[in-house]
């Protein structure tokens, strides 16, 4: 008697559900913006690269700087306090001044490359030290990996996808995990 039970109440919540609007559901729920998923993925990032030892200067924090005022930027903000792996994330909005870039494990870039002028915008003219330094360069641009960075977000379609530059990666004596390679588009 009692799978019956469970059948005659699973077929009652069944049809009780059927009469809750979809709509009112999706608003409980809603879906993730863009810079949400890219802020997901940062995490990721981080979680799956390899720094060499001297990079570390706290052995329990991670720092990530992010340079613009961007609803991407905001969303990497959040993360500050959150953990990856045995490291605890320090995330700060960075100026143009180069002293706070200094100590960052990673840089986010929020803004286009356009709106970064490398001719007369004071970050990009002062980067030119970040060859010789173990800092993952990730952007949000198509043109990132062309001008240099490490990891660059992109749209295929309607799918966000990123793009990790082997040679950025390599200058800056990083690792990628083979996991996170084999989802990126991987360019030499």
């Amino acid at each position: 008697m009692w799978p019956i039970n469970r059948i005659v109440l699973g077929f009652l919540l069944v049809v009780f559900l059927g009469f809750i609007p979809l709509a009112a559901l999706a608003q409980d729920h809603p879906a993730l913006s863009e810079d949400q998923v890219k802020a997901a993925f940062l995490k990721r990032f981080l979680q799956f690269t390899t720094w060499p030892e001297a990079n570390h200067f706290d052995q329990e924090t991670l720092v990530v700087g992010i340079i613009g005022n961007t609803p991407l930027g905001k969303e990497v903000l959040q993360l500050n306090g959150s953990t990856v792996g045995d490291y605890t994330l320090e995330v700060r909005s960075i100026s143009s001044e180069t002293g706070s870039i200094d100590l960052c494990q990673a840089l986010v870039f929020c803004e286009k490359i356009d709106n970064l002028d490398r001719a007369s915008h004071p970050l990009w003219k002062n980067l030119g030290w970040l060859d010789e330094k173990s800092v993952l360069l990730i952007g949000d641009d198509d043109d990132f990996i062309a001008a240099g960075g490490s990891i660059s977000f992109f749209k295929q379609g309607d799918r966000l996808r990123f793009s990790i530059s082997q040679k950025a990666v390599a200058r800056g004596g990083l690792k990628i995990s083979s996991k996170l390679m084999r989802l990126a588009k991987v360019v030499n």
